[in-house]
């Protein structure tokens, strides 16, 4: 249940879903929210409307590429040792940046996508569990 008591950990919130979720939980009630993507400025203007729209919300804003593991760790420590604990995981992070076929698909290109929308998720899961 979705309550003041509750913090919520949303990663790639600086656009589509995951901002659309955050600004719909700010917009229910007065929570903890953890908020992280790549864009920081997306990510100020997503944190200008969160605080337009609830100002009693408490909210912790990060701008990183969730494809850099020690990152989604260091953020995550720093969550837990303001909030204590995650109440809600939404692992949004993910992009598919390059489309092609098996035999045209860089190795190195593959890589990052899983990177960012594989190991960010079991990382982040990891911390909060």
């Amino acid at each position: 249940m979705l309550n003041q008591q509750s913090t919520i950990f949303i990663s790639g919130a600086s656009d589509g879903l995951g901002k659309a979720i955050a600004l719909e939980i700010a917009s229910r009630t007065a929570c903890n929210l953890a908020i992280c993507g790549r864009s920081e400025e997306k990510l100020r203007a997503v944190l200008k409307q969160i605080n337009d729209i609830n100002p009693d919300c408490k909210v912790i804003v990060a701008s990183f590429d969730a494809s850099d593991i020690s990152a989604c760790n260091q953020f995550a420590d720093h969550v837990l040792n303001e909030f204590g604990n995650i109440s809600i995981l939404v692992n949004n992070a993910g992009a598919n940046t390059k489309k092609a076929t098996v035999e045209e698909m860089d190795l190195n290109d593959l890589n990052y996508m899983f990177q960012l929308n594989v190991m960010s998720h079991v990382a982040f899961i990891q911390k909060f569990l």
